[in-house]
């Protein structure tokens, strides 16, 4: 057994022959003792002060280095490389002999960037602490610690005789803290920088967002203090970042999001009432007493039972009997700290809808209207719970519960509801949670699934994406940990081994957890390049490319990610048919790339933009988990929509999505989020999908002008709509209606159809939508996302709160509109004009999929209400009717006051009935029509915009119905439904949305005048004398012809106003109208001509 001395020794004459294997003679010309004289030229004291504040400073030389023992940056230190290149450096080596043999090759430093981190590295390399580097003491002693050796045998005969750091405890103190880059075979017994992500976007903060995040690890048997700890990535600001009052416990772990909020935490979410708590209920035969939402109401009578309450899903605790209309529940709950109580919500899982009350006052509804329900009421639709299905709960903001709760009992009253006594189910699961600003003893921490998390920790830094340096500090500024974090792939981390401290990349990071014991070495950043990108394509062969040195691609053909016993690419993959490519780079001990995708397309060619969709198989067809699939026999209901099969779960796969213009150009790729979308159109064969660009995928954002229309070229999602309920008829019904009011004003989504192939299998055409969210909103009207509110249907939540919105409705139901102060309140907070003109397109369309459906309407601080029109497929008439839908009274329907449920229920009419008993609304809605009428839906404009749109699809429809209308490609259900299967048959669909236009108006007109007691129509002729000159307003219409010619209706006041262009003035009227005036008010039953006359200014 060698003892220590003999190592000693051994270790000098290996590190003598290894530094002086060849090395030419001008390289040892320049001896050891140069070195020290080039030190020698440092003063002691600057070489003191460096030592002794190198834990108040990040160790960052001039050249942009972090100052450790790792010298080629492969992220570790070892003897034989990094040990033997500081040796050479002090024995004078300079040049490629510096690294010759001795660079890992895995670096990512150069030769000439090495030696200048050595330059760099003189101020600290004096390990002994003696004011000069000498190879045969501090490089020695560096050398061993690389090794391994520890203790005496580390500075055995190694330290200089006039050293100031002489001791082992001291020498390795040095060697293990102030270079945390080093390793010594193990994790610091300290706080430790453990693991950090710098471009996260799987892990949420209390926000919702998805920032950068460092996580330290305790890795003592001491509890450590962190108040006045501070994190950095600046060096010339080591308390850039400065801990709260905060504790670390032994083996514990702390996440600090780097997010630049700012935040120093405080706070604590906490759930008052939990699913499976105990209730009091009752299953009704007559209506309870009125008090019984009341806290002081004796339920003592009642039943009681475990929340959830149901039937016939699965999630039930409390079985309810099959057939129950209705549910009365309640739950008495103690509040102790409403004083520190920030905010309520209520979240619910519920089918098919419920009114919930604190202390007798309502505080949320859905799907079912009136003022305390009776038991026997039925819901406005079916509505099917979502917890069971793998969903979230619906939350329900509270506002005002300050004036809501006391401090001490409150009790929380619900009544869910089904449709009726014949549905198949029944679910209610409420939660009550809370934050508060302060520790409190109210209530328990919360589930999960309503994913609250209390408010972190949070830097006033993010971490650069391309990498960046993180020291931390004790309160006192010692430096106790460092790491340096590179660039890595989106949801990768770095950070340390738990087996020897060494650095690591992991794909999969696990904060909160230890970290895995096997990573990798760095993370591939090179990107696959196809010789050919994919789309129509009538080559042979693609090539590959772009792996570096030491890379290799693999790649499938099957749709399937590439894995490391993929296919080795070699030479040009031959393409003899539709073909899917998938290629990923790899490299021994690396991350290896992300997959790239592309798609050829032999077998066809397109008129239409192409979209190619590519997935792992299994994220589609699998009966287990494939989105596009029913699911497992027995998991959904057997008759349309098949509610609970996998397409109607909340699921969403990963998949690559291409773009290719018509052109053939490749417009946009990426890998996104695919869900499936849509209501009952889920059940169609061609199923609806929504594509989302999140951070997770590597693209936050789609950015490519997808709707040439629009100004705004940057999506978080679009949908491919398979065209609903219009399915295998025209397929273009609700893009004929939406974007027939283009420049009406109101929120509509842009469209382009295009072909899509779906794992290299054609897939026939969709409608690429906008999706409706407050990214929509925020792009197309330009306002905060954060502040906007999106409701649907009866008031039901979409984002933000409803509560404005049911003051509003409460306020309408409980006045009279007669009374023109009360108008101007409602005018004062909707957008009448939209309002109005989205009346009149929806009942002009005759859309009866509507106004209990499909209605989403939105505001924001600084917007009135406004409605957004989307899914008019039920426009022009539905296939199921005998009659011709043009004679449709869609008037009278939209305004019925007696509809029991879909499609026309008394809360959906109530708005448009309330204003209608204002004149002023209604003159303006009568007008609006007549408006409309004159120019957009004007027979002739009308059927030409039909007939574009139609053209623009018409060259893919004979290939798209032969697809679908296919036996093999039909589920069962649709195989036993007829279907159109040719051109002509979608050309007849197409002509009697023609026959509908050019029928229309009369009949929509004489509703109009029946319904408002109208005697007829008057013909309007408005005639300008100099068009130059000037225009006239004539209600919503700007006429700039020198002659016009319109109907409206009898005695409705029509406006009319003369606006001059620069240069000149409006002289008068003449005609039917004789004024100066330039504003006028025609009234009259009669025909009328009416001139404006404008002439240019006298100077």
């Amino acid at each position: 057994m060698l003892r220590p001395l003999k190592i000693t020794k051994l270790l000098t004459l290996v590190s003598a022959i290894i530094v002086l294997s060849g090395c030419n003679t001008e390289s040892q010309a320049t001896n050891h003792t140069s070195m020290n004289s080039d030190l020698s030229v440092i003063p002691k004291e600057k070489l003191l002060s460096v030592s002794k504040t190198m834990r108040s400073q990040a160790t960052m030389g001039p050249s942009g280095w972090m100052m450790d023992w790792d010298i080629d940056k492969n992220g570790k230190a070892d003897a034989l490389t990094d040990g033997l290149m500081i040796l050479r450096y002090g024995f004078g080596i300079r040049g490629s002999q510096l690294t010759s043999g001795a660079i890992a090759s895995d670096a990512t430093l150069t030769s000439n960037e090495i030696g200048e981190h050595l330059d760099d590295m003189v101020t600290v390399v004096d390990i002994d602490n003696n004011g000069q580097f000498d190879a045969l003491t501090d490089g020695l002693i560096i050398l061993r610690y690389l090794f391994g050796i520890s203790g005496e045998s580390l500075i055995n005969g190694a330290v200089a005789s006039n050293a100031e750091r002489a001791s082992v405890p001291a020498i390795t103190d040095y060697l293990v803290n102030n270079m945390p880059g080093s390793n010594s075979g193990g994790l610091t017994n300290s706080v430790i920088i453990n693991e950090v992500s710098s471009s996260n976007s799987t892990f949420d903060d209390e926000d919702g967002d998805s920032p950068d995040w460092i996580e330290l690890y305790n890795n003592s048997n001491t509890t450590y203090d962190l108040t006045g700890w501070s994190i950095s990535d600046d060096n010339l600001n080591p308390a850039k970042w400065i801990f709260p009052s905060t504790s670390l416990a032994p083996g514990a772990y702390l996440r600090v999001w780097a997010s630049d909020k700012d935040r120093a935490g405080g706070g604590v979410f906490k759930t008052l009432i939990n699913q499976g708590d105990v209730f009091r209920y009752i299953i009704p035969t007559s209506n309870p007493s009125t008090s019984w939402v009341n806290l002081g109401f004796n339920d003592s009578g009642w039943l009681q039972g475990a929340s959830g309450f149901g039937y016939a899903d699965g999630d039930d605790t409390t079985i309810i009997p099959n057939g129950t209309s209705s549910v009365f529940v309640r739950k008495v709950f103690a509040v102790n700290d409403l004083e520190m109580m920030d905010k309520l919500w209520l979240d619910i899982d519920y089918d098919d809808g419920f009114v919930a009350y604190i202390n007798g006052v309502e505080i949320a509804r859905a799907n079912i209207v009136g003022n305390r329900p009776s038991y026997n009421a039925g819901t406005i639709s079916d509505r099917e719970a979502t917890m069971w299905q793998s969903g979230n709960p619906t939350r329900f903001p509270i506002n005002n519960f300050q004036e809501l709760l006391n401090n001490g009992d409150n009790v929380l009253s619900i009544q869910v509801h089904n449709i009726n006594s014949n549905s198949s189910d029944m679910t209610l699961i409420p939660f009550l949670s809370a934050f508060y600003l302060g520790s409190t003893n109210d209530g328990i921490t919360p589930p999960s699934i309503l994913g609250f998390e209390d408010p972190s920790l949070h830097t006033n830094f993010k971490i650069s994406s391309s990498g960046e340096e993180l020291t931390l500090y004790d309160s006192n500024g010692s430096q106790i940990d460092y790491m340096n974090v590179t660039a890595m792939n989106t949801d990768n981390s770095i950070g340390r081994s738990p087996i020897d401290g060494s650095i690591l990349f992991f794909e999969n990071p696990t904060p909160g957890e230890q970290n895995p014991s096997i990573g990798f070495s760095g993370a591939i950043e090179s990107e696959v390049i196809f010789s050919h990108q994919g789309g129509e394509f009538n080559g042979q062969s693609v090539s590959l490319a772009g792996a570096a040195e030491g890379e290799e691609i693999r790649y499938t053909l099957n749709a399937a990610i590439p894995t490391k016993l993929s296919n080795l690419y070699t030479s040009p993959i031959m393409i003899s048919g539709d073909t899917v490519i998938r290629a990923k780079i790899f490299k021994d001990n690396h991350i290896p790339s992300r997959t790239d995708s592309r798609t050829y397309i032999t077998s066809n060619t397109h008129d239409l933009p192409i979209v190619t969709l590519v997935s792992e198989p299994n994220n589609f067809f699998s009966q287990q988990q494939g989105i596009y699939e029913y699911g497992p026999e027995g998991n959904y209901e057997n008759s349309l929509p098949f509610f609970g099969a996998n397409f109607w779960q909340d699921w969403e796969r990963d998949i690559h999505f291409s773009f290719y213009e018509p052109t053939g150009e490749l417009g946009v790729a990426l890998d996104a989020g695919v869900k499936i979308f849509g209501a009952w159109s889920r059940a169609n064969d061609q199923r609806s999908m929504s594509i989302h660009a999140r951070g997770r995928y590597g693209f936050s954002k789609l950015e490519y002008p997808i709707f040439p229309s629009l100004d705004y070229d940057k999506f978080e999602s679009i949908v491919l709509r398979g065209s609903g309920n219009d399915w295998m008829k025209t397929n273009v019904k609700d893009v004929i209606a939406t974007s027939l009011m283009e420049g009406s004003g109101l929120e509509y989504q842009a469209n382009r159809s295009a072909v899509v192939y779906l794992n290299g299998q054609y897939w026939g055409f969709y409608n690429i939508r906008e999706k409706v969210n407050e990214h929509f909103l925020d792009d197309k009207i330009n306002v905060d996302k954060s502040e906007i509110n999106i409701l649907t249907n009866n008031g039901e939540i979409v984002e933000g709160s409803n509560t404005e919105y049911n003051e509003l409705i409460d306020f309408v139901t409980n006045n009279s509109l007669t009374v023109q102060s009360n108008y101007d309140y409602v005018a004062s907070q909707i957008d009448i004009d939209n309002y109005i003109t989205y009346q009149v397109a929806q009942i002009y369309f005759d859309n009866t999929d509507w106004p209990g459906n499909n209605v989403k309407f939105w505001n924001s601080p600084e917007t009135k209400w406004r409605w957004i029109l989307f899914d008019t497929d039920f426009s022009f008439g539905r296939p199921w009717e005998g009659s011709a839908a043009y004679y449709n009274d869609t008037l009278s329907f939209a305004l019925y006051p007696y509809g029991g449920g879909w499609p026309n229920p008394a809360w959906s009419t109530l708005l448009a009935r309330k204003l209608m008993e204002n004149t002023t609304f209604k003159n303006k809605f009568i007008n609006q029509f007549a408006d409309e009428m004159n120019t957009r839906f004007e027979a002739d404009n009308v059927r030409a915009h039909v007939n574009s749109v139609a053209n623009s699809v018409s060259s893919e429809i004979s290939r798209h119905f032969a697809h679908w209308s296919n036996w093999d490609n039909r589920s069962e259900y649709w195989r036993n439904q007829g279907m159109l299967s040719s051109y002509g048959e979608w050309q007849n669909e197409v002509n009697k949305i023609i026959e509908f236009t050019d029928n229309r108006l009369p009949n929509l007109a004489g509703h109009f005048r029946s319904y408002f007691g109208i005697g007829g129509m008057f013909n309007l002729n408005i005639s300008i004398n100099n068009t130059e000159a000037g225009s006239v307003q004539l209600n919503s219409l700007t006429i700039d012809s020198s002659n016009w010619q319109g109907e409206y209706f009898d005695f409705i006041p029509v406006t009319l106003t003369a606006i001059p262009n620069e240069g000149y003035e409006f002289v008068g009227w003449q005609g039917s109208v004789n004024q100066f005036d330039p504003n006028a008010t025609l009234t009259t039953s009669q025909n009328a001509n009416v001139q404006a006359i404008f002439q240019a200014v006298q100077n």
